[in-house]
């Protein structure tokens, strides 16, 4: 006779009633009761069998999943974190907490499904209300509950990440987690003083890896993402914690803008001191952002500052820069022998043409706009017709020249 322990209430077994295809013999109210009373007064024992047990259950179904498993992929993530549980009567261990409100602060630990999924609950630690962001102890025992829910194989190794916010970032927890025979990945939070930063500013580029997505997308903006989701945590109004952190997004976005013009700066002083001649192309970018899958990546891009810092450096060094029409194939053109290929769908990163010739897709597509460049350069505004019609059509930009006032 199943049970469901999850239920909330005791009149929630009804559910299962309703369902005897599903659940098969459900057990009345009094058998559950008895049950609940009886593993209650178990103890400790009764709950490291219930752990065993959901264990047991939990890898043979990753087992069943396959693919879909969270660690299909070689590694799992277990992500830790403290949550509040606001209590509107007096209930056992319930406290103030840090937010000036009253009820519990228990440790949760989830196993990371990616974005194509919620979190898979592993452990709840319970604690009263005015328990510690960042005690070491809780940390190490939600853990180790955790770690007992994993497939034996992942309970120690690098192929298991362990991941906190801030109040994980402790001396105790930390050294926990990277004791000699554990080898645990983990991916801590801690707060940035002048001092640290100044540290970590002496590490080596090589010795860094980018933050990733639980896809695999190198992540961008965390930052951002952190002051925006305190941000939404705020209480509505116009009270002195929002306004805080409203200013907080708003410094972190002013510190991308800055981060990102300073990179133009340097990067186009660089080119125009380096080179002659300057060869781009003119892209449709309102066109190109109604691709999903470029919406995001081609504002952050700045291309249109780019231009723009690159055209009046350009006029101030002597230099000369080339736009190259937007509807001159560059990516389909072949580099050796000229061949034009029909479509070029933007997943084909590599391609070879007839002639025998295999090509990146976007070094192939800069000696194509280097060429173009060189020869509009040279031979004028008509070299290197693309079209059929007649006279053919110039691979740079055509403007149309203003009437003089």
């Amino acid at each position: 006779m199943p049970t469901d322990l999850w239920r909330r209430t005791l009149a929630d077994v009804a559910l299962l009633w309703a369902e005897p295809a599903v659940f098969g013999p459900v057990a009345s109210d009094p058998t559950v009761s008895r049950l609940v009373g009886q593993l209650a007064s178990g103890g400790k024992r009764v709950l490291a069998a219930l752990r065993a047990a959901r264990a047991e259950v939990r890898e043979h179904v990753w087992r069943l999943a396959g693919n879909a498993a969270p660690d299909a992929g070689g590694q799992v993530i277990v992500d830790l974190d403290g949550v509040l549980v606001r209590a509107h009567s007096e209930k056992q261990d319930a406290a103030a907490t840090w937010k000036k409100t009253f009820g519990h602060h228990p440790l949760m630990g989830f196993v990371d499904h990616g974005r194509g999924g919620s979190g898979e609950p592993v452990v709840g630690l319970l604690r009263p209300g005015n328990a510690g962001s960042n005690t070491a102890a809780d940390h190490i025992e939600a853990t180790k509950l955790a770690l007992a829910q994993l497939p034996k194989r992942l309970r120690r190794g690098r192929q298991t990440l362990i991941r906190t916010d801030s109040g994980g970032g402790t001396h105790a927890f930390v050294a926990w987690l990277a004791r000699r025979g554990r080898w645990l990945s983990y991916s801590v939070g801690m707060t940035i003083t002048d001092a640290v930063h100044q540290a970590v500013l002496k590490v080596p580029a090589s010795a860094w890896t980018p933050a990733v997505e639980p896809d695999g997308d190198i992540r961008d903006g965390a930052r951002l993402a952190r002051a925006q989701r305190e941000l939404s945590r705020t209480a509505q109004g116009e009270g002195t914690n929002r306004a805080k952190a409203r200013r907080k997004v708003a410094k972190v976005h002013a510190r991308i803008a800055d981060r990102r013009r300073d990179m133009l700066h340097k990067l186009t002083t660089g080119l125009v001191r380096d080179n002659q001649t300057l060869v781009i192309e003119d892209l449709t970018v309102r066109t190109m952002v109604k691709n999903h899958s470029l919406a995001r990546a081609i504002p952050d891009a700045s291309w249109s500052e780019f231009r723009s810092m690159l055209e009046y450096k350009a006029a101030w060094y002597g230099r000369q820069v080339i736009a190259v029409d937007r509807f001159f194939p560059s990516s389909r053109l072949c580099s050796v022998c000229g061949t034009v290929q029909e479509k070029m769908p933007l997943s084909v990163c590599r391609w070879a043409c007839g002639c025998g010739a295999v090509h990146d897709r976007d070094v192939n597509a800069a000696n194509n706009l280097l060429a173009a460049g060189l020869a509009v350069s040279v031979c004028g505004a008509g070299a290197r017709p693309q079209r059929s019609s007649p006279g053919g059509q110039s691979a740079v930009k055509q403007k149309t020249p203003r009437r003089e006032p």
